[in-house]
C-alpha cells in the first residue's frame, strides 16, 4: 500500500527544504503511525520498526533539498523506509540465529514523542551543556593532577616527585590528545550526519566530479560522498561510502579530510589518493598516488601514520593495519584504469560485484556452485567479456531462462557433440 503523509503539500515541503524543523516535526508526528505500519510490513517487531524510523528520518532531513515535489518526498520516504526495514530484518535475523536459536522477542513501539526526541538529537548533535560538561571534566582532571603533585612535594624525595610529575603530565596530555582527536572526528561525524548534500553513483555507474572547493574525484560504482553544510567555508571534510580517488585543491588554511569507516584521512592539497570502503567490505583500503596523506585510525585501536606516494594501507574494523598486496589493490582500485578484478573469492561474491560494477544480475542454476573460488580480470566497459571470464574461471556456461540470465553446468551431450 502506498504511503500517505498527512499535511504534506508544496508549502510545507518548501519550509522543510529551508530547514524548518517545526515543519519536519509536524510531518513526522502526523505520519508516525503510517511510518510504523510501513516498516511493520517487513519487520515482526514494533520496537524494531520504530528504530528503523528513528534512524531513517535524520538522513531524510539531510537530503531534504533534493525533493522537488511532495510526491517525490513521499516516494523517497516509502522507498527508503522499506530498504532500511529490509536491512534491519537481515541484521535481526543474524542476531537471533547467533544468540537464541532464532527465537523472536517482540516489544511495543515507543511513542512519537520518544522517537522524535532521538531524531532531533541526531539532527542537532550534542547540546552546549554536554560540551560544557566535557570541558569541565578536562579542567577538573588537570586541577586534581596539579593538586596531587603539590601534595607529593611535601613528603616525597625529589627523584620520585620528578618521575611522578612526568607520569602524570604524560597521562593528562594523553587524555587531552585523545579527547581532541575524538572531538575532531565527532565534529566531522555530526556534520556528515546533518549533511545537506550527497554526491553519488548508482549500480553500474562511475563518474568524475569536481567538488565545490575544486577538489576532483573519480567515483566508482555504488559510491556516496556526503558533503556537510559550510563545506569550503569552515572545513573541508566529507564522508565516503564506496570507492573514490581524490585530488584535493590546495588550501593554506583548510586541509581536505575524508572520514570513511574507522579512518580519518587528512590532506593539505597537491595529493592524489584513493579510498575503498563498502558496507559489505568493511576494511578501509588506502592508496596514495602523489603527495603525503595522514591516516588516523580512530577505533578501537587508535594509531596514526603518514603515507607517501606509492604507499598503501589496509585498516580492518578492529583497527589493525597492514600493507595490501598487488591483487588486493587491483580489486579495490582497478576501476581507475577501467578494470574489474577479483582475486580468489567465491563465485557468489563475484556475482555480487558484477551486479555492482556492471549493473547486470546473474543467477546460479545450482546455488551450491556459489562456493567455488575463482579469480577474474575483465574490462569494465564490456559485460560480455566479464561473463566470458566468469565462464572460464568457474567452469559454468552462460544462458537465458526466459528473461533471466543464468550460469549453469555445461550440457554433457553438447560437450560430446563438440568432440565428435
Amino acid at each position: 500500500m502506498a504511503l500517505s503523509i498527512p499535511g504534506l503539500n508544496a508549502d510545507v515541503l518548501s519550509k522543510l527544504k529551508n530547514g524548518d524543523l517545526s515543519a519536519f516535526e509536524s510531518l513526522f508526528r502526523a505520519a508516525y503511525p503510517a511510518l510504523l505500519a510501513k516498516a511493520r510490513e517487513v519487520l515482526d517487531d514494533d520496537s524494531a520498526a520504530a528504530r528503523v524510523v528513528e534512524r531513517f528520518f535524520p538522513r531524510l532531513f539531510a537530503d531534504r533539498t533534493a525533493f522537488t515535489t511532495p510526491d517525490a518526498f513521499a516516494s523517497a520516504v516509502e522507498g527508503g523506509l522499506h530498504e532500511a526495514a529490509v536491512r534491519e530484518r537481515s541484521r535481526l535475523a543474524g542476531i537471533r540465529k547467533r544468540d537464541d536459536g532464532g527465537k523472536k522477542a517482540t516489544t511495543a513501539a515507543p511513542s512519537a514523542d520518544e522517537v522524535w526526541g532521538k531524531v532531533l538529537a541526531t539532527i542537532q548533535g550534542p547540546t552546549a551543556e554536554a560540551i560544557a560538561q566535557a570541558n569541565q571534566m578536562k579542567d577538573r582532571l588537570a586541577h586534581q593532577s596539579a593538586g596531587h603533585i603539590k601534595q607529593m612535594t611535601k613528603t616525597t624525595p625529589w627523584y620520585i616527585r620528578a618521575g611522578a610529575l612526568v607520569l602524570l603530565l604524560g597521562t593528562v596530555g594523553g587524555i587531552l590528545y585523545v579527547f581532541q582527536k575524538s572531538g575532531e572526528k565527532g565534529r566531522l561525524q555530526r556534520q556528515i550526519a546533518a549533511a545537506v548534500k550527497d554526491v553519488k553513483t548508482g549500480t553500474g555507474q562511475r563518474g568524475n566530479v569536481t567538488l565545490d572547493d575544486g577538489t576532483k574525484a573519480m567515483f566508482g560504482a555504488d559510491t556516496r560522498v556526503t558533503i556537510p553544510e559550510k563545506f569550503d567555508e569552515t572545513h573541508r571534510g566529507v564522508g565516503l561510502e564506496g570507492v573514490a580517488e581524490f585530488t584535493p585543491s590546495q588550501n593554506a588554511t583548510l586541509p581536505f579530510q575524508v572520514l570513511s569507516g574507522n579512518v580519518l584521512l587528512t590532506s593539505a592539497g597537491a595529493e592524489t589518493f584513493a579510498v575503498h570502503h563498502y558496507k559489505d567490505d568493511p576494511s578501509v583500503v588506502i592508496r596514495v598516488k602523489a603527495g603525503t596523506v595522514k591516516v588516523e585510525v580512530q577505533d578501537p585501536n587508535p594509531s596514526e601514520q603518514t603515507l607517501t606516494a606509492g604507499q598503501a594501507l589496509v585498516v580492518t574494523p578492529d583497527g589493525k593495519t597492514s600493507e595490501p598486496g598487488p591483487n588486493q589493490l587491483a580489486e579495490a582500485f582497478g576501476y581507475v584504469d577501467g578494470t574489474f578484478a577479483i582475486d580468489q573469492k567465491s563465485l557468489k561474491h563475484t556475482l555480487a560485484e558484477i551486479k555492482k560494477w556492471y549493473g547486470t544480475e546473474l543467477y546460479l542454476k545450482d546455488t551450491t556452485a556459489g562456493t567455488r573460488v575463482i579469480s577474474v580480470t575483465a574490462p569494465l566497459g564490456s559485460t560480455t567479456d566479464a561473463i566470458k571470464a566468469i565462464e572460464t574461471a568457474s567452469g559454468l556456461v552462460f544462458g537465458w531462462e526466459g528473461q533471466t540470465m543464468v550460469l549453469k553446468e555445461p550440457d554433457p551431450k553438447a560437450a560430446k557433440g563438440k568432440k565428435k
